[in-house]
C-alpha cells in the first residue's frame, strides 16, 4: 500500500509540475501581448491568445487529473484534503505544496499583467474609434466643400445672359 501511495504521490507531483510549466508559458505569453499591444499587432496578439487558450485547456485536464489523483489519494489514507497529509510521513507533499504556491504567484502575475493589458486595450480601441470619427469628420467636410464648390461660379468670369 505504500508503494501505491508513493505512485499517487509521484503523479500528483508530476501532474502538477507540467501545469506549472503550462502557467509559466501563460505567462510569457501575457508578457508579450503587453509588448504587441503597444505594437498595435493585432494578428500576433490574436496568435498569443489562441495559444494561451491552448494551454489553458491543457490545464484544464491536468486538474482533472489531479483532483482524481487527489481523491483517490485522501480516500485511500482516510483523509478529507490533500492539506491534511503530514509532510513528515510524505516528503513529496511538500515539493507539490511548494509548486501550488509557486502557480498561485505566478497566477497572481498573470492577473496583474491582463489587467494592465486590458486597460491598454481599451485605450488602442478608444484612439481608434475617434480616428474613424476624426476620418468621417474629415470626409463629411470634403464633401460638403465639394457640393458647394460645384455651385459657386467664379467671380472672375463673366456669365453670358
Amino acid at each position: 500500500m505504500s508503494d501505491y501511495i508513493n505512485d499517487l504521490l509521484r503523479d500528483l507531483s508530476n501532474i502538477i509540475e507540467k501545469k506549472h510549466f503550462y502557467i509559466k508559458e501563460i505567462l510569457r505569453l501575457t508578457e508579450k501581448q503587453k509588448r504587441l499591444i503597444k505594437l498595435e499587432k493585432i494578428n500576433v496578439l490574436l496568435k498569443q491568445i489562441q495559444l494561451k487558450e491552448e494551454y489553458i485547456k491543457l490545464i484544464e485536464i491536468l486538474d482533472m487529473e489531479f483532483n482524481n489523483k487527489e481523491h483517490e489519494l485522501c480516500k485511500k489514507l482516510g483523509l478529507q484534503r490533500l492539506d491534511e497529509i503530514s509532510e513528515e510521513k510524505h516528503p513529496k507533499i511538500k515539493t507539490i505544496n511548494i509548486i501550488k504556491d509557486n502557480i498561485i504567484n505566478t497566477l497572481r502575475k498573470i492577473k496583474s499583467i491582463d489587467d494592465k493589458n486590458i486597460v491598454d486595450m481599451t485605450e488602442n480601441i478608444h484612439e481608434v474609434k475617434n480616428k474613424i470619427k476624426d476620418i468621417r469628420q474629415s470626409k463629411k467636410i470634403s464633401n460638403a466643400y465639394a457640393s458647394y464648390k460645384h455651385q459657386v461660379t467664379s467671380i472672375f468670369f463673366d456669365r453670358k445672359k
